[in-house]
């Protein structure tokens, strides 16, 4: 099959398809990166430093993909599928040893030694990788963790330990939530690196007492911490947080959603909601959660996200509307596409869809939209264009022979091209954050600009050097 038929399959087999996939490409030693590298040779991906396989959100991934497995082991109770999810089940906790602090949570990890993709590139996000120590030295790790690393990882600890777990591996999981939630809520909700800078807050920016979905993530933790550990301290801290919010003072859940947005923080809450309605046994509480819950609906309903749906429907088995939001659900799954290549999506100039304050009127279905892996499971089916060229914002043609064509592109990187611009490479030698660039008299003598300074290459950017230029002097300007 080709084209847009990939989506034209039975959903056992697109099931299936996907599993193999995942342990073919996506998976590194229970790890899954969400975007990779293939070859175009069908070789293996390089799960290495020297690949290019994203992990900066292959917690969240993983996490989700452990939920999902408990949930296949529910339905079907065969042992290999526990078997299967105790390697993820392992992945998960490897994030957390590899960092060498208890309770720090690694984003993801890549084999092997060296600089990694975001190294390479000299991003302001290289500083954030590390290398592990003692039995992980042979590990590569990314960290600045976010509450949303912390918030996917306790939702598929705790779904896998209430619904598929083993005694073996409800033990690893105690001490592994221990270790994560523990993090946060006994050092004042501080996620702090590697270094002890903080990196993020679990609560974010409040005002203190009105409760909003992160509000909801960091009670969903403390209630599964204290669930699975039984440590009364993440009870008392649990507690805390429900007078502090006001929780049982509500009657309607009081966060501004707007419509048609807000999918990731819906994506957590619902996540964690399923657990809530599994571990909170509080009838008032549950009635709050219940508001939550009610409010998300309110302003998901329509979008025909199957993980939603399916969440809802099953703690709201009597909805009014559960027959239309079932089908809208299978809808979304059976036009999910079994192969996703990343083409240029503008369904804006189609005169098929009409438009509303900038997105899509109705969800597309999944083969039309224009999400990559990293949210294609979780992003609304509203949003009309993806993956649009980059903008050049700096070009420059050899007097010598003006098939030689250089451009620099809005992220900053020199790109060549050898036949007047029909084809393109980037320079051997990327400088990275390049404003400008200027070609001299001869076809191999070109010259850069940054922010930081001038750089002059006579390779035609194999190697560059710096050029000096006098102090005080300011940015460089075209």
């Amino acid at each position: 099959m080709t084209g847009e038929d990939v989506w034209r399959v039975p959903l056992h087999e697109k099931a299936l398809t996907f599993e193999k996939n995942i342990l073919r490409n996506h998976w590194i030693d229970g790890l899954y990166p969400s975007i990779v590298e293939v070859p175009l040779d069908e070789s293996p991906v390089d799960q290495s430093t020297q690949g290019y396989s994203n992990i900066a959100h292959s917690v969240c991934w993983t996490a989700n993909y452990l939920a999902g497995q408990a949930y296949r082991y529910r339905f079907t109770g065969q042992e290999s599928v526990r078997r299967h999810a105790g390697r993820v089940l392992k992945a998960m906790v490897r994030c957390l040893k590899v960092t060498g602090v208890r309770g720090l949570q690694a984003r993801g990890y890549v084999f092997g030694h060296g600089e990694s993709y975001e190294e390479r590139e000299g991003g302001n996000r290289a500083n954030h990788w590390h290398q592990g120590t003692g039995r992980y030295f042979n590990l590569r790790w990314r960290g600045d963790p976010s509450h949303h690393n912390y918030s996917d990882a306790i939702h598929g600890y705790a779904a896998y330990y209430d619904l598929a777990a083993d005694a073996k591996q409800k033990k690893l999981i105690e001490t592994a939530v221990h270790d994560l939630v523990g993090y946060w809520a006994f050092n004042n909700g501080f996620i702090r690196r590697v270094d002890g800078s903080v990196s993020t807050h679990i609560l974010g920016i409040t005002d203190g007492k009105t409760p909003n979905l992160r509000t909801i993530m960091a009670a969903a933790g403390l209630r599964a911490a204290h669930h699975i550990t039984g440590d009364e301290r993440f009870d008392d801290e649990y507690r805390k947080l429900v007078d502090q919010f006001g929780f049982l003072k509500w009657k309607k859940f009081p966060s501004r959603m707007r419509k048609r947005r807000g999918h990731d923080d819906a994506e957590h809450v619902f996540g964690h909601l399923d657990n809530l309605f599994r571990q909170e046994r509080d009838a008032d509480l549950l009635s709050f959660y219940g508001l939550v819950l009610d409010s998300l609906w309110e302003n998901h309903r329509d979008d025909r996200q199957s993980l939603f749906s399916y969440i809802y429907l099953s703690l709201r088995p009597d909805a009014p509307d559960r027959e239309k939001a079932l089908g809208e659900a299978l809808w979304t799954l059976r036009s999910w596409p079994t192969e996703r290549l990343f083409r240029p999506r503008m369904n804006s100039i189609r005169p098929d869809i009409r438009i509303v304050d900038g997105m899509s009127e109705k969800p597309l279905p999944m083969y039309e939209s224009p999400w990559d892996n990293e949210y294609q499971w979780k992003g609304s089916l509203y949003k009309l264009d993806g993956w649009l060229s980059r903008s050049i914002v700096s070009m420059a043609v050899s007097p010598e022979d003006t098939e030689v064509v250089w451009a620099v592109d809005e992220n900053g990187d020199v790109y060549r091209s050898l036949d007047g611009g029909s084809s393109w490479g980037q320079t051997a030698q990327s400088l990275g954050g390049v404003k400008f660039v200027a070609v001299g008299n001869r076809t191999r003598m070109l010259c850069a600009g940054r922010d930081d300074g001038f750089f002059f290459s006579t390779s035609a950017g194999h190697e560059w050097s710096r050029l000096g230029v006098p102090e005080g002097t300011g940015k460089p300007i075209n």
